[in-house]
């Protein structure tokens, strides 16, 4: 029998690869992870809890928006979030091997993130503040969309 790919294993290959400690990056345990992700998407989405098992969350968002098709968008996340800042981290399953949703949901430092998304292959990710002030998505054709006020305007003011 063939052995199911784990995009989470990736995940994990990329941090040990970079020895990112446990203090700056961590998967979000099972018990949180739902009301997290509910959160997510009844603040930034139109589809609410429904939204669980939809794959482009970037085609249902509501409020202001504003969306640049960069270069290289990790360079970009540098300049728009405070290296420090904690947030929310969902990556796509690339593979499809997850059972409930099509995300996994980090929490971390975004200088940590912004490093494990240079080494790794692109894939479909969202960022949100942990406040759920705002949440930016580099979606599957390389734009970056940034959600909420503050992130909206950071990205209309990039030079």
């Amino acid at each position: 029998m063939a052995k199911r790919k784990d995009f989470r294993l990736d995940i994990e290959q990329a941090v040990n690869r970079l020895n990112i400690s446990v203090e700056d990056f961590k998967a979000v345990g099972i018990y949180e992870c739902e009301d997290i992700f509910i959160n997510i998407l009844n603040k930034f989405t139109v589809l609410g809890k429904q939204g669980i098992y939809e794959k482009w969350l970037w085609n249902s968002f509501k409020g202001e928006c504003f969306s640049i098709h960069p270069e290289y968008v990790p360079k970009i996340l540098r300049e728009l979030i405070s290296q420090d800042e904690w947030v929310w981290f969902m990556a796509e399953d690339w593979h499809r091997t997850k059972r409930k949703g099509n995300y996994w949901l980090y929490d971390g430092k975004i200088n940590i993130i912004v490093d494990l998304l240079e080494e790794m292959y692109c894939f479909e990710y969202y960022i949100v503040s942990k406040k759920y002030e705002w949440i930016l998505c580099e979606n599957r054709y390389g734009s970056l969309i940034g959600v909420g006020q503050i992130m909206s305007n950071k990205i209309k003011n990039l030079k």
